[in-house]
């Protein structure tokens, strides 16, 4: 869901990027209070958009029905490098066993000069929520492993999110990076070794 608290995050890409770009959307994302609905209809009807793809697997809202844990520049290599905007409003710590080849897509999808934007929710006491969670420092080493410019790193309040956190100042962790160059994406082991993502393999039996 793209959240009002995280919006200023579409404000600093239209700052960076202007509004006339291709956007790639992972999930599908709603937006319950704004009058759009959604940020596919958003971004193409009021933002007015170059491209807008989305992909999700409840296919809803026009999103393809596309796994993210996949490779998928490999059935699609015409987006390698294509999308000004790529943007992960609380998806990938869904895609269950898969969380190192969603953020590979992310840096595929992202054309050099790029902007990324990454939430989730943080390591505190949600496990009901994904299988995936963040530590405070994991958005950043990642930046740095990757040599994208941060941008922006924060950890947001959040109102009336309940299913996100049992704590009473509920939080999500929130990164932007621009894309600076068009190195490959690290490799498998160096994103484990960064050590800033929890992963409950017994998620999906507990749910």
């Amino acid at each position: 869901m793209l959240l009002k608290e995280v919006f200023d995050t579409v404000e600093i890409a239209w700052d960076i990027l202007g509004k006339d770009i291709k956007i790639m959307e992972l999930g599908n994302q709603r937006m319950k209070w704004h009058e759009a609905g959604s940020a596919k209809k958003y971004f193409l009807e009021h933002e007015g958009a170059k491209e807008h793809v989305s992909i999700d697997m409840n296919g809803k809202s026009g999103a393809l029905r596309l796994d993210l844990s996949k490779d998928l520049t490999i059935a699609h290599p015409e987006w390698k490098g294509h999308f000004d905007f790529v943007t992960n409003y609380g998806t990938a710590e869904h895609v269950d066993n898969g969380i190192y080849e969603c953020f590979k897509n992310i840096h595929d999808f992202c054309r050099e000069g790029g902007v990324i934007v990454n939430d989730g929710p943080p390591t505190c006491g949600c496990p009901w929520h994904s299988p995936y969670h963040y530590y405070p420092h994991f958005f950043s080493t990642l930046a740095t492993a990757c040599e994208y410019k941060l941008l922006l790193r924060d950890a947001r309040a959040v109102r009336g999110r309940r299913r996100l956190c049992h704590h009473k100042d509920r939080t999500l962790e929130i990164a932007m990076y621009q894309k600076v160059n068009n190195n490959p994406f690290i490799s498998k082991e160096k994103f484990e070794a960064l050590e800033g993502v929890s992963y409950d393999k017994d998620f999906n039996q507990r749910k």
